[in-house]
């Protein structure tokens, strides 16, 4: 789908390969093989030039969305990379809570910017 979405932009299978860093060759037989598994003439020959039929600038301008959409998700994706996420259980006499488990949630809380979960307050303990 790239592969298309670069042919549309680009016009020509050579400037495909030298954005991709791939040979014409290779262009060419991915888009073949592209075409074949759609079963729709997607590409009509001018010259030197490979346009899209009506059938590829359909399924160019539904690449463009779902290439927009991975994009956002690999974004979305990496914002998390570095954030520690999950769960941590405490067990303890009632005591405990509020003399250990509550200060830790709050010191992790502080140190990785979380908000405190409900039913945790920083002085008390549980609410």
């Amino acid at each position: 789908m790239m592969l298309l979405r670069d042919l549309d932009d680009l016009g020509t299978v050579a400037a495909v390969a030298e954005r991709r860093n791939i040979t014409s060759s290779a262009v060419s037989q991915q888009l073949r093989v592209l075409e074949q598994e759609t079963g729709a003439i997607l590409f009509r020959r001018d010259g030197r030039t490979l346009g899209l039929t009506r059938s590829g600038r359909v399924l160019v301008e539904h690449a463009r969305v779902v290439l927009a959409a991975v994009d956002d998700a690999m974004s979305a994706l990496a914002a998390t990379r570095d954030q520690l996420s999950g769960q941590i259980a405490v067990a303890s006499y009632n005591l405990g809570i509020p003399a250990f488990a509550a200060p830790l949630v709050h010191r992790l809380s502080a140190v990785y910017g979380r908000a405190l979960p409900a039913g945790v307050a920083p002085a008390t303990g549980l609410r």
